[in-house]
């Protein structure tokens, strides 16, 4: 056979496989553009709901009570919605298409969370996505007739529910192990002596995670059983509510919703903040589906507050972080919050400290002393008062659902 036949044979059987594969190349990049498009609309109605959150609870000065909170996060979710039907507004798409690819959306709060997703009306087929109830962080333990239940926070504050056979009794504050001074720490004392009395007659295994001493700090990020528990507590009821929503969603609509394996960072972060975390699965995306989700974090609410949330008044004329150098005199600190409350106490119209604010992120007492040199003992001494006297005045001064049940101790 001639070489001039041999190539029109070749060119006969490689040209249709040279144009197959370059029209899957072209819809692989397609495909690849897509997804990341989705990403960003992702990404992006998710901080607008976080946002909207923020400004909704930390205007609202009736935040905290639960009615008003649900409104808030309601609203929220509503923002979601609205954002990811206009970011795939050029399809046409609205926000019942694009929220019937929502399995869940999920607020993690301080002491619990909200599920959002998709349930069935009761005279149709037809899935509406609602608000379930307040799921707590809860555990119960039981020993004999006695039945304890904890509710977890993301801090060092319980709510305890206790039946010791005969009768109930229920309590809620922090528990410490340190001996600070003020209204605060004896408050933690004298409810953690309280606490440690019910779980010394439990045995061991729940008493060693949940008995408190020095060697077994509840504050957060301390490395410990009790901090090992919670953190457990946390994790399996977060999944295993969101997978069981998911589930629900897909049995009854024919579409295989599963919860993601989350992954250590993420987790790290759901139980250190305020959180929304949006599930978006089984989107058509080119040549496959789309599956992800995202994190959104709260970084200014009045759910919760940290040693990275207090900032603190000198004599300078200006708000620092506890290891400024430029922060002198008498040292007072304030929920960063405050500073944009013109009606609170620590609204001052002052202007942040460029050294301290602007150039680092840590707030911290460990990084006051890493940042140390040069600053007597007196004045070390003086910013660790000032630093732990605003920390436990602002926790203390946190409004909680389950406070109502230091009004008799009984239920």
């Amino acid at each position: 056979m001639k070489l001039q036949n041999l190539i029109i044979v070749f060119l006969a059987l490689a040209l249709p496989v040279i144009l197959v594969l370059s029209v899957y190349v072209e819809l692989q990049v397609k495909t690849a553009q897509l997804r990341t498009s989705y990403n960003d609309y992702l990404i992006g109605a998710a901080h607008e709901t976080i946002v909207a959150f923020q400004l909704n609870t930390t205007s609202d000065t009736y935040s905290t009570v639960t009615d008003t909170k649900v409104r808030d996060i309601e609203a929220s979710l509503n923002v979601f919605s609205s954002s990811l039907a206009t970011s795939f507004g050029a399809t046409g798409a609205s926000k019942s298409y694009m929220m019937s690819y929502v399995p869940a959306l999920l607020f993690t709060l301080y002491d619990g969370y909200y599920i959002y997703t998709p349930t069935k009306t009761w005279d149709s087929d037809i899935f509406v996505h609602e608000l379930k109830p307040y799921v707590y962080y809860s555990k119960q333990y039981t020993d004999g007739n006695k039945v304890l239940t904890i509710n977890y926070s993301l801090d060092n504050y319980v709510a305890v529910y206790y039946y010791d056979g005969s009768s109930y009794i229920s309590r809620a504050g922090y528990l410490e192990a340190d001996n600070g001074t003020g209204s605060y720490y004896q408050d933690a004392r004298n409810f953690t002596n309280w606490f440690n009395n019910i779980v010394r007659t439990f045995p061991s295994s729940v008493r060693d995670a949940l008995f408190i001493d020095a060697n077994n700090s509840p504050l957060p990020g301390d490395a410990s059983d009790f901090n090992d528990e919670k953190v457990e507590v946390i994790k399996d009821s977060v999944t295993n509510n969101l997978v069981q929503a998911m589930y629900i969603y897909g049995k009854n609509t024919g579409n295989d919703f599963q919860m993601p394996e989350l992954t250590a960072l993420d987790w790290d972060t759901i139980l250190n903040n305020t959180c929304f975390i949006a599930f978006m699965q089984g989107l058509p995306v080119g040549t496959t589906v789309y599956n992800d989700y995202v994190i959104a974090v709260s970084t200014e609410n009045k759910e919760t507050v940290n040693e990275n949330d207090i900032y603190y008044i000198g004599d300078d004329g200006s708000y620092h972080r506890i290891w400024c150098p430029h922060l002198t005199g008498n040292i007072r600190g304030y929920n960063k919050l405050q500073f944009k409350n013109q009606d609170s106490a620590a609204y001052r119209s002052v202007p942040a400290c460029y050294y301290c604010m602007v150039r680092a992120s840590d707030a911290s007492y460990s990084y006051l002393e890493s940042h140390s040199d040069g600053m007597s003992t007196a004045e070390l001494r003086k910013r660790l008062q000032a630093y732990s006297e605003a920390l436990s005045r602002e926790k203390q001064n946190l409004v909680k659902i389950s406070d109502y049940i230091n009004g008799s101790g009984q239920l």
